[in-house]
């Protein structure tokens, strides 16, 4: 059984919900119904302690330090690469994810966590 309830959208996404369903050949419902599931699945397996992740950290260079400081107990495998004026880490972390990312408060740069399959 279905629930019916309404959502708003900005315009620009709401084009491209228009463009994904047409592609695909499907209802816009359909689209985000499937968004959402994936969304709440990705969320599940965030915080499974059993989920192998990988945590893509970009950051300023001088950061770099700190940021491994601040992830190596949970750090299973990590390698890292520079550019100019940033670094990225990337690391396969294991335990609850939302406590690493929540060490890394106050390093600048952004997180990108990814749920391996």
């Amino acid at each position: 059984m279905s629930v019916r309830f309404g959502v708003a959208l900005p315009q620009e996404l709401a084009a491209r919900l228009d463009e994904i369903a047409r592609k695909l050949n499907i209802t816009r419902s359909k689209v985000v119904e499937m968004a959402v599931a994936t969304f709440l699945d990705y969320l599940s397996a965030m915080e499974d302690p059993k989920k192998s992740k990988l945590l893509v950290i970009v950051t300023p260079r001088d950061d770099v330090d700190k940021v491994i400081r601040l992830v190596k107990d949970s750090m299973l495998q990590g390698c890292m690469g520079f550019g100019k004026n940033f670094a990225f880490v990337v690391v396969k972390v294991e335990g609850d994810t939302k406590k690493i990312m929540s060490r890394l408060k106050g390093i600048k740069g952004s997180f990108h966590p990814i749920v391996l399959p």
